[in-house]
């Protein structure tokens, strides 16, 4: 019974928590289970499929080997997430030493419209102070995660908003990444027009790679 070396797609449908273990042959490439063909196919034809589950069905009906386990089930995995929302709420939906306990992490945020903790804008607007609260805590709650050794995030903006930042004001919007120091890989994956080549994006405590802005959103491993 193998419960390691397995990718998880995490993700929240009508409130509630879900996991999805992928199936892709590559899961490294895989673009949500349940979203992504390839992985949905292999979901429902693939023999390994039925194993896995198994294995998780025990750790579920045997509470001594769950007990026993249940720490290498999130030490030993990849955790995927494309919702900001599971990130946000982590601290509800996750016990603090599972939290604790995941040691890699593969997170895709989908962050449209202007950056966040501007000064010039208008703080009294609902949208605007809703914006800059779930920027500020997502990373928050990334920087908290004690165990976390390898991070890789790819952030999806539009660069229209994003490329004409003066270099003080993207000072302001990245500050709270300064905070993640503890990952011995961080990398942030940024649309190559967003001017993250230079400071102060390259201050940041990560790796930078820069991807075609045009592809962001069609190609899967971004």
């Amino acid at each position: 019974m193998s419960i390691g070396n397995t990718t998880f797609h995490i993700q929240l449908q009508e409130g509630r928590l879900r996991g999805v273990m992928c199936t892709s042959l590559t899961p490294h490439l895989c673009n949500g289970c349940g979203i992504g063909r390839a992985c949905r196919v292999q979901d429902t034809l693939s023999p390994v499929t039925t194993k896995t589950y198994n294995a998780l069905a025990v750790l579920q009906t045997c509470h001594v080997i769950y007990f026993e386990t249940i720490a290498i089930l999130y030490s030993q995995n990849t955790f995927v997430v494309w919702q900001s929302d599971c990130i946000e709420f982590m601290p509800r939906l996750f016990l603090p030493q599972r939290i604790d306990s995941i040691r890699l992490l593969r997170f895709t945020w989908t962050y449209l419209g202007d950056p966040p903790l501007q000064a010039d804008h208008n703080i009294k607007d609902r949208r605007v102070r809703f914006r800059n609260t779930l920027w500020t805590m997502v990373w928050r709650n990334i920087s908290r995660m004690a165990g976390l050794q390898d991070l890789r995030v790819t952030l999806r903006v539009s660069g229209i908003h994003w490329s004409s930042l003066p270099p003080e004001n993207a000072a302001a919007t990245i500050e709270p990444i300064k905070n993640i120091t503890g990952p011995k890989i961080f990398q942030l994956i940024v649309p190559d027009d967003i001017g993250a080549e230079k400071a102060p994006w390259t201050k940041l405590p990560c790796v930078i790679k820069t991807v075609p802005s045009a592809t962001q959103y069609s190609n899967p491993q971004l």
